[in-house]
């Protein structure tokens, strides 16, 4: 209903003009109607046909993508869930650069584990390179504990940050399974520099 009402506004706008800018009026309905009905919120083959949608495929623009080196700083963490029998855990962080649709990559960095401990304090520092798309750098804070057998997963977190410059950050970190428990919260700082 919104964009029937939209689209009729617009219409009551173009034909409002007068003639030298109707067809300019008309262009920029047009231009909105193929958006409109290119994300599907109008439907309607005959609609389709008279934009001229059936024929022609509407291309997105290509994604810009840029080098950078980002900084990293890992600073610590309050951990609020034991995975080890003596009520702590031996936690580590993982950066992961993150994709299309959330598609995780491998990992960029990993701090070194801290023993038995609630409060890891890890202070490490490391720099990697990364690509931006179309000014935004993707990554995922990943929280580990250590065992000697197999790892124990504690959750994520994703930042998107666009543009450069510097960013202190307290991240909530989550199991994707179990949403709504907060595991731990991760300190961190990152500095993205445009190559």
């Amino acid at each position: 209903r919104v964009s029937v009402i939209f689209s009729f506004s617009c219409l009551l706008f173009a034909s409002s003009y007068n003639n030298n800018n109707k067809h300019q009026a008309m262009s920029i309905y047009e231009d909105i109607m193929r958006a409109q009905m290119a994300q599907g919120n109008m439907g309607g083959s005959k609609m389709a046909h008279a934009l001229g949608l059936d024929k022609k495929k509407i291309k997105a623009d290509p994604d810009v993508k840029t080098k950078a080196n980002v900084e990293f700083v890992i600073k610590s963490a309050q951990v609020y869930l034991s995975t080890d029998s003596n009520g702590l855990s031996d936690p580590y962080v993982i950066i992961r650069k993150t994709g299309a649709l959330g598609k995780i990559a491998r990992p960029l960095l990993k701090t070194p584990y801290c023993r038995e401990t609630l409060a890891p304090q890890w202070d490490h520092a490391e720099t990697v390179k990364m690509t931006l798309v179309n000014g935004f750098v993707n990554f995922a804070v990943e929280l580990w504990d250590h065992d000697a057998i197999k790892d124990d997963y504690l959750g994520t977190a994703t930042i998107d940050h666009h543009g450069s410059g510097e960013e202190n950050v307290r991240v909530q970190v989550v199991n994707p399974a179990k949403e709504k428990i907060i595991n731990a919260t991760v300190t961190l700082s990152y500095r993205v520099h445009r190559l």
